[in-house]
């Protein structure tokens, strides 16, 4: 999966307002200062990881990912700050945020879930960019951080946020989790997500200002418009089966998102050099290996995510696309 330089310029820059040598960071995590500071072209998610391990050991500081959503690097170079900031609300700034994520990022990293009738009770889940479980874990305290600054400017009490859950066990440093999430804290979860009175989606934002929240949204909208004609049609199919997983669109139903007929699809892709299938089984690999990442799915249960009849397809079907076996793999990764 690749990211946006983005996600690794706000990093850098941060650590240099804290007072750090980003390049130190940069060169610890075996990168290149253009490849962070002056790089157009995305970057491999493992180069993100590396980045924030090196910013973690870098800083000595364990609260560092909790406290850098408040860096000005986040307003400099956050798209998404900004159109959260001026959205008249919270159920809004989400949708711009899941409308514009293809701008920093190859799959979204937060759902929202709506409830059901009877209880009222909203979660937002949070997937975290990252290849290694200390990548995910600074990913998660950062978005989480950053979500609750967004969710407590929508809420007219505390008790509006019911929860606040993560996967990781109880740090040392939990004073400064409840500092920033209060004391509705739970460690050791299943899911990195909040759980939240469904009422605040539709109140209005404080910061919402109506002539720099259109001014933002168009700049999104010309930026999103401008990405889209310098992607390629393989590039925008590989897009849509990464955002649409576990489901896998036709290639009709993938030719009547990108506005074209089946047949010009294919025709398209055979002069890319590409076919469907082929594009299928990437995206399939890019999802398997996402999973594998993380050990506390079994082979199994990740065969059956993905589609596959039975564990002795998936074996053969990722063996043919990385030569290594699921388990080989995901041990080759400790």
């Amino acid at each position: 999966m690749l990211v946006s330089p983005l996600h690794l310029k706000v990093l850098a820059v941060t650590l240099d307002l804290a007072g750090f040598d980003s390049k130190e960071a940069v060169r610890r995590a075996g990168l290149s200062g253009p490849q962070v500071l002056d790089a157009t072209d995305w970057l491999p998610v493992e180069a993100f990881d590396r980045l924030m391990l090196a910013a973690l050991e870098l800083s000595g500081d364990p609260c560092f990912a909790l406290n850098a959503p408040i860096s000005p690097a986040v307003a400099l170079y956050g798209t998404m700050f900004n159109l959260a900031l001026y959205a008249p609300t919270l159920r809004q700034a989400l949708a711009d945020m899941w409308r514009f994520s293809p701008l920093v990022m190859e799959q979204r990293e937060v759902e929202l879930l709506l409830p059901g009738a009877e209880d009222g009770i909203a979660r937002l889940l949070v997937h975290p960019l990252g290849t290694s479980e200390a990548g995910r874990r600074f990913r998660a305290e950062f978005v989480m951080s950053g979500l609750s600054q967004y969710l407590r400017l929508a809420c007219e009490r505390p008790g509006d946020i019911h929860g606040t859950y993560f996967p990781h066990e109880c740090p040392e440093h939990v004073h400064r989790y409840e500092e920033i999430f209060g004391t509705r804290l739970s460690f050791g979860q299943t899911e990195c997500a909040f759980s939240f009175d469904a009422a605040i989606l539709d109140r209005p934002m404080p910061g919402h200002h109506q002539a720099s929240y259109l001014g933002t949204v168009t700049r999104a909208e010309t930026a999103l418009a401008s990405a889209h004609a310098r992607t390629g049609i393989a590039d925008r199919v590989r897009e849509l089966l990464l955002t649409r997983f576990p489901t896998q669109p036709s290639p009709a139903t993938a030719a009547s998102h990108l506005g074209m007929s089946e047949r010009s699809l294919r025709r398209h892709l055979a002069a890319s050099g590409v076919s469907y299938v082929q594009l299928l089984n990437e995206c399939l690999r890019i999802m398997a290996e996402r999973l594998l990442a993380d050990r506390r799915q079994s082979i199994k249960q990740i065969s059956q995510e993905l589609g596959f009849s039975s564990v002795t397809s998936f074996h053969r079907a990722f063996r043919r696309w990385t030569g290594m076996t699921p388990v080989g793999w995901r041990e080759r990764g400790e």
